[in-house]
């Protein structure tokens, strides 16, 4: 019977393979390597665990060197000067693989895998075997994605020309056939020869070649996928919440050198950006000297906190008013509240649930004022309906309850207040803005009017001074 250890083979396309010449780009991309994934997949390697490292067919000097120096003498990685491709990998693994049956994986020179990587690799491969399945693709559909550093995001600077500077941040994904999240069981005889293609394609080609197709959802942190200014074309993709972010934890976890990460601002690569490499030749570079009025992005998705969402905009944002929140209500396709913040505010906006349609999906953008008028500067934050599970702020508003009179039916309304601190204006059904739970975090001192829409035009229900 054929051993069970199968051999494992790890192919990586590397540092542009020849492809990219701008120096700056060459060496923010060794220094990159070298802060995330070196030690990550260098302490995976040995006992039948192959790296297969692609310089390309015509590799840079600088980094064919660097190579060399690195992986002379590891028996287990295998510097070529080939293309990263299919049958390059197919041909590689054939000649080094000692027996019939073994498995492929992919990761890229910026991606770190978890210190387990290669047990759970063979407990999923011998499962698949045990259930029958000898030619099968498996993807580890969960794992991290990690912003390494605050960057500017050129995706949204060249598409909507926002200033944006997205924030450090580690957040779940779960996105099945991630580049760094699958493996293939196969045979010599009859090996996978589309390994390299797009990734979202490979379960249509494994079933076009006859190969089982499997997701598991454990592990949960499966991969690390880095998300930074030398590669990112869509910088963040993830919409779930954020974890905490502690780099020696990562360190512990993945493999990364967390000193080198820590550091990496304080460097000059940090002040390179590009878009993703995807050309040959020279790429085009950038570099943002003042960030200061930069629009910070914290992360794609809020999420309630006790029962509230919390806004913070000098905070969250780096807007600072006067600036104008808009609440978008996604499935009626309705804008139900403005809120314009006139001063420094003194505790974060705490929109409560009842603010909410129960069902309706939500998001909201903060505008700055330029002149009389509102600028759009930043794209849309989702508003998720469940609640953190790591809270990180605490309820600290005082409710206002206006004696709003008993309404039945679900006519349009309007509710307007208008303060030295706040106006605010919400548009719902008049049976929903009664029931709204307002406080002193967005209701100042003034004047709040609910009105409601009828054939004449808006007719005033209820006016009070809160």
């Amino acid at each position: 019977m054929e051993s069970r250890r199968l051999p494992i083979f790890i192919a990586t396309p590397f540092i542009g393979q020849g492809d990219i010449h701008n120096e700056e780009w060459i060496d923010g991309r060794i220094a990159l390597f070298e802060a995330v994934t070196k030690d990550s997949l260098l302490q995976l390697v040995g006992d039948d665990v192959h790296w297969l490292v692609f310089l390309g067919r015509d590799p840079l000097p600088k980094v064919e060197a660097y190579a060399e120096a690195l992986f002379g003498g590891n028996e287990h990685v295998h510097p070529v000067r080939m293309r990263h491709s299919s049958e390059n990998v197919t041909m590689l693994a054939k000649e080094i693989a000692p027996v019939e049956r073994y498995i492929t994986t992919i990761i890229a020179d910026d991606d770190a895998w978890p210190n387990d990587y290669i047990v759970t690799i063979r407990e999923k491969a011998n499962q698949l075997l045990d259930d029958g399945n000898e030619h099968a693709g498996l993807t580890f559909a969960n794992g991290l994605e990690w912003v390494m550093a605050d960057q500017v995001d050129i995706h949204f600077l060249h598409k909507s020309n926002f200033h944006i500077l997205r924030k450090q941040n580690l957040v779940e994904y779960r996105y099945p056939w991630l580049g760094c999240g699958f493996i293939v069981l196969q045979t010599k005889s009859r090996p996978f020869n589309f390994l390299t293609v797009a990734h979202p394609q490979i379960p249509k080609y494994l079933k076009q070649e006859g190969f089982s197709v499997h997701v598991a959802e454990e592990p949960r942190r499966a991969w690390l996928y880095n998300r930074h200014q030398l590669s990112a074309s869509s910088l963040v993709k993830s919409e779930e919440e954020p974890q905490v972010l502690n780099l020696d934890e990562l360190e512990q976890e993945f493999g990364i050198n967390a000193d080198l990460v820590r550091n990496w601002t304080n460097t000059r690569f940090s002040d390179y950006y590009s878009e993703k490499a995807q050309g040959v030749g020279m790429l085009d570079m950038y570099s943002f000297p003042d960030l200061s009025g930069f629009v910070h992005m914290p992360f794609k998705s809020f999420f309630f906190q006790h029962d509230h969402v919390f806004i913070d905009p000098s905070h969250h944002f780096n807007i600072h008013p006067p600036c104008r929140i808009r609440l978008y209500n996604i499935t009626t396709g309705a804008y139900e509240l403005l809120l314009t913040v006139l001063q420094p505010i003194e505790q974060p906006i705490q929109l409560h649930r009842s603010l909410f349609m129960e069902g309706d999906e939500y998001k909201f953008d903060v505008q700055r004022q330029e002149g009389k008028g509102w600028n759009r500067v930043m794209p849309f934050i989702l508003v998720k309906p469940r609640e953190l599970e790591r809270p990180s702020s605490e309820v600290t508003c005082r409710p206002i309850q206006p004696d709003f009179p008993a309404i039945t039916g679900e006519s349009q309304g309007r509710l307007t207040l208008s303060s030295a601190e706040f106006t605010l204006q919400m548009m719902a059904p008049l049976n929903r803005l009664i029931g709204v739970r307002l406080n002193d975090s967005f209701v100042g001192k003034g004047d709040l009017t609910l009105q409601q829409k009828t054939s004449k035009g808006w007719g005033v229900l209820h006016r009070s001074t809160v």
